[in-house]
């Protein structure tokens, strides 16, 4: 028997033959002939894994079905209404709302026979979670994505992603260790047909964990197909506007002396907000306004001054308030013994208190006392509890991550024009 060793970057850890996966691609006869047309991928792979589940032992994957959890821990398969009604973050919520409807729609379209026979909405519902959250995706020829597959013992490696230091102010780091990458027949000497190989991406200790990183990807996309939200993800994305009309109006009522009659906007409102935008809603918004001119820095500072205002707006909007959330993370970094951790919410949230919730009698006061060793909350309003997600937008992963495009993409799809936005002692905090 092999004694464990390290192992050095740049050494194949494993090799999948892809024969071994599950896949779907744009011209799977077996789908075609099954699915009801424009069915979509995922949908169609999901039905793939019922056929070959009601198989049972006859199934070529027979062991890699029986090795797949039995319940997905992602909101699609596990809320309850009253809980999906608990998310107070529009985005995230209408996420869940679409991936549910794609699931429901999808029922209703299938045949018995393209879903493996006696199948109810609840199990496809989970044959769904697993394709979300266990494909992987090669680039097509042509742009896109061409094979989507589910691989054994690969898609068993956990997320090791980005992640960012001093409280998402200091520098990134990369926790993965591994990368997958596809490789033909002949290719290093080697032959046979297409294989899945993972090999380290650094030094990996004896006894160390493999991770893989899925992606480089919002929060909501983890939170709703992952079941999980990444530790400081430094990709984590808010929709501050749905879309240029929504900006275009919002801006009016708080600045309207800016905007001009007709459909021409006066400098300068949303060349700026381009420039702080991301690089494709950029391009978009100024060719929508016409304007060519580049943002002034006086532009950038009055564009980012109106997106802070429109970040606090929705913060305050938030019910229970942002402030509750922060006194829970202060509390659970109190009593977990994390000092630094209780300081910086503590001090986030007085900060928050100060600049934002100060009034002369505020109508509810919520008191925080807090040291390293103890921590009391008294809410003398509403303490009911509350999900949040911290944003939702489409994103693509890197070539070491997983499916190109992100899980659930289709469900991701009507996002893509969103405009995208950013303690030691003891303290009694009063919001």
């Amino acid at each position: 028997m092999t004694e464990p060793e390290d192992i050095p970057a740049g050494d194949v850890i494993l090799v999948v033959p892809l024969r071994c996966a599950l896949t779907d691609h744009p011209d799977d006869e077996e789908s075609h002939h099954l699915m009801y047309e424009g069915a979509p991928w995922s949908v169609r792979l999901a039905a793939k894994l019922l056929r070959q589940s009601a198989a049972g032992p006859s199934s070529a994957w027979s062991h890699y079905l029986a090795v797949l959890p039995a319940q997905i821990p992602t909101p699609v398969t596990t809320y309850s209404w009253d809980q999906i009604k608990a998310i107070t973050y529009p985005p995230a919520a209408n996420a869940l709302h679409s991936a549910g409807a794609l699931v429901a729609d999808a029922f209703s379209h299938s045949s018995e026979e393209s879903l493996g026979g006696d199948c109810d909405q609840e199990r496809l519902a989970w044959a769904m979670s697993v394709v979300h959250s266990r494909t992987f995706g090669s680039a097509a020829r042509k742009g896109g994505v061409g094979v989507r597959m589910l691989v054994p013992l690969v898609d068993m490696l956990n997320h090791g992603g980005d992640e960012a230091q001093q409280h998402l102010s200091g520098a990134v780091v990369a926790t993965d260790n591994v990368r997958w990458d596809l490789r033909g027949p002949g290719v290093s000497g080697e032959g046979g047909g297409w294989r899945m190989e993972v090999s380290a991406t650094r030094d990996v200790r004896e006894g160390a964990e493999l991770l893989l990183s899925y992606g480089e990807r919002p929060n909501d996309d983890f939170f709703i197909h992952y079941g999980f939200v990444p530790r400081a993800n430094p990709h984590d994305e808010v929709v501050v506007f749905e879309d240029l009309e929504e900006a275009l109006d919002w801006h009016y009522q708080q600045f309207d002396s800016q905007v001009l009659s007709g459909s021409r906007v006066s400098e300068p409102l949303l060349v700026a907000f381009a420039s702080v935008a991301q690089s494709r809603t950029a391009v978009s918004v100024s060719e929508a306004v016409q304007v060519d001119v580049p943002p002034s820095e006086d532009d950038v500072r009055e564009a980012e001054t109106a997106v802070a205002l429109r970040c606090s707006e929705m913060l305050q909007a938030l019910q229970p308030p942002v402030t509750w959330d922060l006194a829970v993370l202060a509390a659970d970094a109190a009593t977990a013994g994390g000092k630094e951790g209780w300081t910086w919410f503590s001090q986030l949230l007085l900060r928050y208190h100060q600049h934002y919730l100060s009034t002369p009698s505020p109508p509810q006061a919520t008191v925080l006392s807090a040291s390293a060793e103890s921590v009391h909350m008294v809410d003398s309003g509403d303490s009911s509890g509350s999900s949040r997600s911290g944003s939702s937008s489409s994103s693509t992963g890197s070539g070491s991550g997983r499916q190109a495009g992100g899980p659930g993409s289709e469900v991701a799809d009507s996002q893509g024009d969103s405009i995208s936005g950013g303690m030691g002692g003891s303290a009694e905090i009063y919001y």
